[in-house]
């Protein structure tokens, strides 16, 4: 995967995704991710997910990895 962000943009990244596994999240990492979003808890962690990447915190849905 490519780097996507690295750092000296202030964008953010927010992964919709419907893998949960240790291998493309740590790709995703990788890549410059700011939140990991997985499609099963769409409806309850994107908002919150967006809140945190705009704060320069990192989210990840729960059981991921």
């Amino acid at each position: 995967m490519p780097v996507i962000r690295d750092g000296s943009h202030r964008a953010v990244v927010v992964f919709l995704t419907c893998f949960s596994d240790a291998d493309i999240f740590e790709a995703a990492c990788d890549a410059g991710l700011s939140a990991y979003v997985t499609k099963e808890r769409l409806n309850i962690g994107l908002v919150p997910a967006i809140e945190a990447a705009l704060s320069g915190a990192r989210f990840v849905s729960p059981g991921v990895g």
